[in-house]
């Protein structure tokens, strides 16, 4: 499936229900968008009409086509459509089920199914396919929009029915605004010479510093813009930039005064909830540059500045700044964007692409504020031509529309994303929280450890996420939160000793099962050794007394003895049993010990330690250790 094998069911329905035999292009557009409401290009009709003749519904003849099978009525589409009517009345619901939970009233389902496109569209939709935004998608329009984020998460955490008509409805939507794009793909390596540089927001969450499912996204992401054909890059100072991030968080995390002065964002939540401390943060600073090259981006340093390619950059900064913020930070933060922008100017050498696929170079950004205000400075000098700077997520979509069922998960886990965005608490309602919480530290209500269990609490975020900016925090609310997620510490901890202790005895019934069957094993190999040993000893002890009474009675002046005598071999035998009987006599008189009737417990001891040694090597450091 392609981005145009999503239009091809309307059209082969259309074909199939003209009245007229020979089709006509502007007919079929006009059935497709009264059927749909989708208006699809001329070009793409024309594309479809030739695959509709390669199936065999149509012939083609003179420049015309003619429609290769009688008219017949189409079933499978409107029983399809019927189904997924269905479906998304079952959505709507449980959304207003949802809702009535949590305060909210919806009047009816198309209420319901209106106010989750409409924030399917606003906060992830439009945004995805490079529309410019309302608002940034973390200040949402309204205190409803965080239930239906709050839907959203439920919805795909459940994996059930709900989630499949979800996600139908975001690639539906994805479908039909699909059609507003100015550079739809037309190659499976529709993005081939193209270089993309990721702003340090971008790189953070694909380094998973804002949490897993951030990590998630962002890694299928680059994936998907890499197989497009994309090249993949950061520039040296962006990445000195994250280096300078990770170093506030490492100064920081040393203390709890400095945790509670961290600003609220997906890096505080997610070091704070995983307990990292500032060696865990120096570590990741050391990696940095081989865990970008595991994620396939490369790392160059900024162009040589041209003035020939210069624009008026004063008048960008000034569109950047955000009146909000610290303006020391964000002055380090603006003039970042500032040279990335330039440099991308620079490398394009003053060309303006009219296509994504022709542009060679891309600054992409996770803010839709920074992007819109980039937009709007760059249509001022130059009103056509694909922007320096585009949103991450539009050029991910724009490489999903190239093999959309290669990576159907992207689109629901970027949502996933974004609503967990808009489930942050405001800006407002943190600094008040945490002014609050620090109040009772310093008056001794609340221990530090405490206070920083509640600030990576998921409870505390989801509680104040759904306060507004304007809501009064007052001290026992905070005691409240406090004590919830006391409760829920005490709640939590108990299953996880209970299991600890479960573990602890299954161990020691595993060790003590594996002791067991060590020592049958450890028996069984002694009885083989004692076994062995017993029959080399024996042989020995054997040979000994055969060669001895050989010997013996070959001495004796008898014809056969003195025949044997005579022989060469039998000399050199007889001479080897007299000398070993001399030797051991010798042995037996300086030792005292060694007689021939112990020659064979002397034997088998000495081939019992070492093939114990050999087949038992924690009993040889045993008996080295003795």
């Amino acid at each position: 499936m392609d981005h145009l094998g999503l239009f091809q069911p309307f059209v082969e329905d259309a074909i199939r229900t003209v009245d007229s035999d020979e089709i006509d292009l502007s007919v079929i557009q006009q059935m497709v968008r009264e059927a749909t409401g989708l208006s699809v290009p001329t070009d793409i009709v024309k594309s479809l009409l030739r695959r509709a003749a390669k199936k065999g519904l149509l012939t083609r003849g003179g420049g015309r086509y003619f429609r290769s099978e009688p008219l017949q009525e189409s079933t499978d589409l409107r029983d399809r459509i019927q189904e997924l009517e269905r479906e998304h009345q079952g959505l709507a619901t449980e959304l207003r089920e949802f809702a009535r939970a949590r305060g909210d009233r919806l009047g009816t389902n198309d209420d319901a199914l209106a106010a989750l496109t409409r924030f399917l569209d606003q906060n992830h939709i439009g945004m995805v396919l490079g529309q410019p935004p309302e608002a940034d998608a973390r200040m949402p329009g309204s205190v409803f929009d965080r239930t239906i984020a709050a839907f959203v998460t439920h919805v795909v955490d459940e994996k059930g029915p709900s989630c499949a008509a979800l996600e139908g409805v975001v690639q539906g939507l994805i479908v039909q605004n699909a059609l507003l794009l100015r550079d739809i793909p037309t190659t499976k390596k529709h993005l081939d010479g193209l270089t993309v540089f990721f702003d340090t927001g971008v790189l953070l969450r694909a380094l998973g510093y804002a949490g897993l499912t951030e990590q998630q996204v962002s890694v299928e992401s680059l994936n998907l813009i890499r197989s497009a054909g994309a090249r993949l890059y950061a520039f040296e100072r962006t990445v000195q930039e994250v280096e300078t991030i990770l170093r506030v968080y490492e100064q920081r995390l040393g203390s709890q005064a400095g945790i509670r002065s961290l600003f609220p964002t997906p890096l505080t939540y997610h070091f704070v909830s995983l307990k990292a401390t500032p060696a865990d943060i120096r570590q990741e600073i050391a990696l940095l540059r081989n865990s970008l090259g595991k994620l396939g981006v490369r790392i160059r340093d900024f162009p040589q500045h041209n003035a020939e390619y210069t624009e008026d950059e004063q008048a960008l900064a000034d569109r950047l700044r955000n009146p909000g913020r610290n303006p020391e930070s964000d002055d380090v933060r603006v003039w970042h964007d500032v040279q990335a922008i330039a440099a991308v100017i620079t490398l394009r050498a003053g060309e303006r692409p009219g296509r994504v696929s022709n542009a060679k170079y891309v600054f992409t950004s996770g803010s839709s504020q920074t992007v819109a205000n980039a937009a709007l400075w760059y249509r001022e000098a130059h009103p056509s031509g694909v922007e320096p700077m585009v949103h991450f997520r539009s050029m991910t979509n724009t490489a999903w529309l190239v093999k959309p069922a290669g990576a159907s998960s992207v689109p629901m886990h970027e949502l996933v994303a974004v609503c967990q965005a808009v489930l942050r608490p405001s800006t407002e309602v943190w600094s008040r929280f945490v002014s609050g919480l620090s109040e009772l530290v310093s008056s001794g209500n609340v221990s530090d450890d405490e206070s920083i269990a509640v600030l990576a609490s998921e409870f505390t975020h989801v509680q104040l996420g759904d306060l507004g900016p304007d809501a009064d925090l007052e001290a026992s609310t905070i005691r409240e939160m406090i004590e919830r997620v006391r409760t829920e510490q005490e709640s939590a901890l108990q299953p996880k000793l209970d299991e600890e202790r479960r573990r602890r005895e299954e161990s020691e019934r595993a060790v003590a099962l594996a002791e067991g069957h060590t020592a049958t094993i450890v028996s069984n190999v002694e009885e083989r050794i004692d076994m062995w040993a017993g029959r080399a000893a024996g042989l020995v002890y054997g040979s000994i007394c055969v060669a001895l009474v050989l010997g013996a009675i070959w001495t004796l002046p008898t014809k056969w003895s003195l025949a044997v005598q005579a022989s060469m071999v039998g000399m050199i035998i007889w001479w080897a049993c007299v000398a070993g009987f001399i030797a051991c006599s010798m042995v037996a008189l300086l030792t005292g010990r060694l007689h021939l009737f112990n020659v064979f417990e002397h034997v088998k001891r000495w081939s019992v330690r070492r093939l114990r040694r050999r087949l038992l090597p924690d009993l040889k450091a045993e008996e080295r250790g003795g």
